[in-house]
């Protein structure tokens, strides 16, 4: 079922599929509350696909629901603090596409506390990169260097999936800060990766 509902977001073309997500998508829900024992890490990929879907869908209830179930899971069953740390992420992702606020605040302090509780630096690093854009939107350039310092600092202990989202979000203060030779390094490294 999550490869079915994950297909589309690989493919520009998602109408093979679409007779048949809704039905997909509830299969995998159903899955989700009824399947006994699961790696947690298994469960929230799944919950992901699945988050991603109705994300898709615009189906706000349906994300409430499924936030609100994997919630009671984690609190019965918790998982690794990077595991949870992930699921929070998401949570805020997915709260602040909504434009939900306060819950993506309330997500963000939950896996700040994680962070700060276990370091987490790749957690810390997708946090950065995520606040690097609105720092620059705002014209909060203080900020930004902060955030293009700590990336770097962060930059060999992250994992390599990341490292390219960290080396656009260095590009783009760089660029903005008129540093053009610095940023297209970023670029060419971007690239290379």
């Amino acid at each position: 079922c999550a490869a079915c509902l994950a297909w589309p977001l690989l493919d520009d073309d998602p109408t093979p599929l679409a007779d048949t997500s809704l039905a997909v998508g509830q299969a995998l829900a159903d899955g989700l509350r009824t399947q006994p024992a699961m790696a947690p890490g298994e469960r929230f990929l799944l919950t992901k696909c699945l988050l991603d879907h109705h994300g898709q869908q615009m189906d706000t209830l349906a994300v409430a629901r499924l936030i609100a179930l994997e919630q009671d899971k984690l609190r019965s069953q918790p998982p690794a603090p990077a595991v949870l740390a992930q699921w929070w992420f998401l949570v805020m992702s997915h709260h602040e596409y909504f434009g939900d606020t306060s819950a993506a605040v309330q997500a963000r302090q939950r896996l700040q506390s994680l962070i700060d509780a276990h370091g987490l630096p790749d957690a810390r690093f997708a946090l950065l990169v995520g606040d690097m854009p609105l720092a620059l939107k705002a014209g909060q350039l203080a900020r930004a260097e902060r955030i293009h310092r700590e990336l770097e600092a962060l930059m060999p202990e992250a994992r390599a999936g990341f490292l390219p989202q960290g080396l656009r979000a260095q590009a783009s203060f760089l660029a903005q800060r008129g540093d053009c030779a610095a940023a297209l390094m970023r670029i060419d490294r971007l690239l290379a990766l």
